[in-house]
C-alpha cells in the first residue's frame, strides 16, 4: 500500500476482535453492535506493550470506556493508539519513544471491553482516519 516503515506488533498475541470499517461487531459489554476502529490483540494482563513505531507521545489519559490510553504521533499524519493499558506512568506526554520501547502493560481498564479476554486495543490513524492495522503490521497472528 505504501513504502512506510513497517510497524511492529505492540504486543505478541493473537488478534481477537478485528478491525471493521463497515461491518459491526457485537459488544458483550454494551450488549449492542458497534463498529470497531482497531484490533484487539490478546495477551495476558501485565504483558509489556511496546511502541509500534518511533514517535512522540502525544497523549496519555484515562478514558471512561477505553481505560488508560496512550497516543503516539509518528509524524506525517500517522498516529497509533493503545488502550486498555495497566498504567500511564511509564511514558509522559511530549517524550520521544523508539520503535520497540516499552510504553505500558496490558491492563483491564477498558470498561467497554471488560467482558472479553485480556488484551490491548490498538488503532492506526492516518490523517484523522482509522486504517486497518493489518496494512502496517503484516506479522499479526489470527
Amino acid at each position: 500500500i505504501n513504502n512506510e516503515e513497517e510497524m511492529m506488533a505492540p504486543v505478541e498475541g493473537k488478534v481477537g476482535n478485528d478491525f471493521t470499517r463497515d461491518t459491526l461487531v457485537y459488544s458483550e459489554t454494551l450488549e449492542e453492535w458497534t463498529g470497531h476502529k482497531g484490533i484487539d490483540i490478546l495477551a495476558a494482563e501485565g504483558t509489556e506493550i511496546v511502541a509500534a513505531l518511533s514517535g512522540k507521545v502525544l497523549e496519555v489519559y484515562k478514558d471512561e470506556l477505553w481505560g488508560i490510553v496512550i497516543i503516539i504521533d509518528h509524524g506525517d499524519g500517522l498516529m497509533t493508539k493503545y488502550a486498555n493499558l495497566s498504567t500511564g506512568e511509564m511514558v509522559q506526554e511530549g517524550i520521544t519513544v523508539n520503535k520497540g520501547d516499552v510504553i505500558s502493560k496490558v491492563g483491564k481498564t477498558a470498561s467497554i471491553e471488560m467482558m472479553m479476554e485480556s488484551h490491548i486495543h490498538f488503532e492506526v490513524i492516518k490523517d484523522g482516519i482509522n486504517i486497518d492495522p493489518k496494512n502496517y503490521i503484516p506479522a499479526l497472528i489470527y
